[in-house]
């Protein structure tokens, strides 16, 4: 029944469903309305919002590369521990690059830019309570004062050329002082209760009555946590709003405060996908459930205007077709999942014919944000501060060509990307040919070579969630290594695979060249930064689409071998072999210590090129093992150190699972298979013979051989591809294994009574061996935290590095303590199973 069970959980969470998809990278057809691929706007729209740029974060290079802190740490160096307490010298330069990025951004047509600064403004005084967030001599106090008086020289600046301000914040957010004070209250951090948001009311009109020309404020609330904390600075956003009973909460907090004061609170229905209001972003019905009847002058909804995250092959976003509320479509010009633009990458074209649909669909559309630097862990991607330091042209030019399709209805992305060429690289012919060229032909090398098309434009769903179309690409330059996320891919491209083998080769044929073209012609470009810039950049994506090229081709025709058995895919998936290695090693020794076009990393690409070459060996091995195995079962009575033997074949399924890349899982695995046999041993005392304990752990050994038998086929790539795909297979070997250790308390225990014990001596046994395996098992784990992310190299099962692992803990829920159960469970097992043997002893055979 537990094995039944468990195949039907497994089979329930693990299928995947597969449907087409309408995309704006697509050609026209069906959209959100079909009419609007012929209409255009009467006028621009109202609201032309960037974010803040680059402006404020120093080019810390000894800190770049290696960071996936989703923190910009703009004006971080500006507080002062003596008077003023702002850094002056400091605060000069923040405000010479916000003045020239706010010039060029109101050029684009841009007419609002955010700060990310709200509660280094706040000091809370208006709560009048006692103690107050901040003594009066708090340093932190002053810090508030300070920069606050100083950023009103910055908003005036901006007021001045004629572009608004609006703080950026996620919400709820702390301060040390300020959690602690929210911790001596009757509410403590309950977000549904109207006292806490009264708290966040006080300081926005404390903020806007000290800042009166700052236009509003830009809110989120569907992502923060320990991503977005950076311990150096004590301010951070706590993921507080889970359900739509909060959000309404807050709003109905905030809105009066925005309403008296004639502000904007810009409401980002951005949500990372998890709980009650996780499809919010996308969910038309959820987002009419939610905000469907609040009507306030003051609020404005901004939403991303493709139908999740900001990747490549997606519809338009169906929330932005309806609504009561103003809403402002974003758009991410420095796009953070392909490569932080630094490689060309031109937006305009799926920009433009997003605003044409949205527009014509929601006559509500009252303008765009952009983000020119947002987006993603700044310190992982290429060191560009937007528009100052390092690749940030190819920004510039989806940043000046969106601001100009929304501020102007008759402009056209083609000719708009000539003219940026004109403006911002040289007025010779032959540059803005071969550059305009160039950024007509970016997209496609994007779509069908960082991307595969036939997977992206498929809408894949699996445990409850519809996977983002660049799957083999995770947290932003990690390439494959997975093989939940190669058996999918595969599994999904199948009916396509030559066509997208041929796709990535052709892309990186013509980013060759196309580097080529622009390496003839940039002589011509008189800066010399920008010359340099444009020369790196197309060698850098001509380098990585030829690595990506090569794996891809070796990937795909690898599992068709796996999942077929074609030889003739398994050749030439080893002919792969030699130009994949040969082209990750270049890449990486071309851009693998250069800040600006960082190296993407292949070394889980080369991890799992490297558990594919241990397939042969595993598959013999796994068919030894399932011969012994089944040996040692049928023998289990003839002698102790059988016993033995079958307590051993745990671990070495798991040697075979991992292609014996793994030591310290290996052992760890034998020490707990080894400690359920001597407990349980140890619990029999000399009351069982040694073919008893034989009895008792032959389940371990079978479930070990479920695992072995698929192993045996053609190895353990073929059993995890399997697992990912195949509902039947799944449900054998997961239903299996489940089913096999289940028995082993209860064989446990009536090996117990066969050797003549008592009854509640033997299931005291059976509970002393499973407790004690639990406890060295807890034992031998690592924090949560840490063990996901040591079990993906060696079991490559899921791409789990930081981001993965914070958003497990921080969005799902799972505790950091949660290996405290197995470690609880285990105590609790053993200590019951020790009271059963002493009362066995005490009260007779029963």
């Amino acid at each position: 029944m537990c094995g039944i069970a468990t195949a039907a959980a497994a089979a329930r969470a693990l299928t995947l469903t597969i449907a087409d998809k309408t995309t704006l990278d697509a050609p026209p057809g069906p959209a959100i309305a079909p009419a609007a691929l012929a209409t255009r706007r009467a006028a621009a729209l109202p609201l032309r919002l960037a974010d803040g740029g680059g402006v404020g974060i120093r080019p810390d290079s000894a800190g770049w590369g290696a960071d996936y802190r989703h923190t910009s740490r703009a004006y971080h160096a500006l507080p002062s521990a003596v008077s003023p307490f702002v850094d002056t010298a400091e605060m000069r330069r923040v405000r010479a690059e916000w003045q020239a990025y706010v010039e060029r951004v109101a050029a684009f047509g841009c007419n609002a830019v955010t700060l990310d600064l709200f509660a280094q403004f706040v000091t809370f005084d208006a709560l009048g309570d006692t103690p107050p967030v901040y003594a009066p001599g708090d340093l932190r106090r002053r810090h508030h004062e300070a920069l606050r008086t100083a950023f009103r020289d910055l908003v005036e600046d901006a007021d001045a050329r004629g572009v608004q301000v609006f703080l950026r914040t996620d919400l709820p957010t702390y301060t040390t002082p300020l959690a602690a004070w929210m911790g001596r209250q009757p509410w403590g951090a309950d977000a549904r209760d109207p006292r806490f948001w009264a708290v966040y009311a006080a300081a926005f009109d404390e903020v806007f009555a000290q800042m009166p020309r700052v236009a509003g404020a830009v809110v989120r609330v569907g992502e923060a946590g320990p991503l977005y904390r950076d311990p150096e600075w004590d301010y951070w956003s706590a993921y507080g709003v889970r359900e739509p009973a909060q959000l309404r909460a807050m709003l109905r907090a905030l809105l009066p405060v925005f309403e008296r004061h004639g502000r904007l609170l810009v409401l980002r229905t951005w949500t990372v996908g998890v709980g009650p209001l996780g499809m919010l972003h996308t969910d038309p019905a959820l987002y009419e459930r939610v905000l469907g009847d609040l009507d306030s002058p003051a609020l404005v909804v901004a939403t991303k205007y493709v139908a999740g995250d900001f990747f490549s092959h997606l519809p338009a976003n169906p929330t932005l077709a309806g609504g009561r509320h103003r809403r402002l479509i974003e758009f991410q010009a420095r796009r953070e999942f392909e490569g932080f633009s630094a490689f060309p990458n031109f937006l305009g074209v799926p920009h433009e014919r997003a605003l044409r649909e949205l527009v014509a669909a929601n006559p509500n559309v009252a303008g765009i944000s952009i983000w020119t630097q947002t987006g993603g862990p700044l310190r992982a991607g290429p060191m560009s501060l937007y528009p100052r330091v390092g690749p940030w042209r190819w920004t510039d030019a989806n940043a000046h060509v969106t601001a100009r399709l929304a501020a102007d209805p008759s402009a056209e992305p083609r000719a708009l990307a000539r003219e940026w060429v004109r403006r911002t690289l040289s007025r010779d012919p032959d540059v803005v040919r071969v550059v305009g060229d160039l950024l007509d032909a970016s997209r496609s090398l994007v779509l069908t070579g960082f991307y595969v098309r036939a997977f992206a434009e498929r809408r894949v769903r699996v445990l409850g969630q519809e996977l983002p179309p660049l799957l083999w690409i995770w947290e932003w330059d990690l390439v494959g290594g997975a093989s939940a996320t190669s058996s999918i891919l595969y599994h999904v491209v199948r009916p396509e695979l030559d066509q997208a083998i041929a796709e990535g080769f052709a892309a990186a044929a013509h980013a060759a060249r196309l580097r080529d073209s622009v390496m003839r012609v940039a002589p011509r470009i008189p800066d010399r930064a920008a010359r340099a810039e444009l020369q790196a950049s197309v060698a850098y994506e001509a380098s990585l689409l030829d690595a990506l090229a090569w794996y891809r081709a070796w990937l795909l025709l690898h599992h068709r071998w796996l999942a077929d058995g074609d030889r003739a895919a398994l050749a030439a998936s080893r002919a792969a072999e030699a130009p994949l290695r040969a082209s990750a090693a270049a890449h990486r020794a071309q851009f693998g210590s250069s800040l600006d076009f960082p190296a993407f990393e292949f070394r889980h690409a080369l991890r799992e090129l490297e558990r594919a070459h241990r397939g042969e060996p595993m598959t013999w091995l796994a068919r030894l093992a399932l011969v012994a195995a089944l040996g040692l079962v049928a023998l289990r009575r003839r002698h102790p150190a059988v016993a033995w033997a079958l307590a051993l074949m745990p671990p070495l399924a798991a040697g075979v699972v991992t292609s014996f890349m793994a030591g310290p899982l290996v052992a760890g695995v034998a020490l707990v298979s080894l400690a359920c046999a001597a407990a349980l041993r140890g619990a029999w005392s000399r009351e069982a013979a040694g073919g008893h304990l034989g009895d008792a752990l032959a389940p371990a050994a079978l479930a070990a051989a479920v695992l072995l038998a698929a192993f045996a086929i053609r190895g353990p790539m073929l059993a995890w591809h399997l697992i990912w795909t195949d509902d039947a297979a799944r449900g054998i070997l997961v239903g299996g294994v489940a089913a096999a250790l289940a028995a082993l308390p209860a064989a446990a225990a009536a090996a117990g009574r066969d050797a003549g014990l008592r009854r509640r001596a033997a299931v005291g046994s059976a509970l002393v061996a499973v407790g004690a395996a639990l406890v060295t098992a807890w034992l031998l784990l690592p924090p949560l935290p840490e063990a996901l992310e040591a079990l993906y190299d060696p079991l490559g099962l899921l791409p789990m590095r930081l981001a993965m692992v914070l958003a497990l803990l921080t969005y799902v829920g799972v505790p950091p303590w949660a290996f405290l159960v197995v470690g609880a469970l285990g105590v609790v097992l053993l200590a019951e199973g020790v009271h059963l043997r002493r009362a066995a002893g005490r009260y007779g055979r029963t």
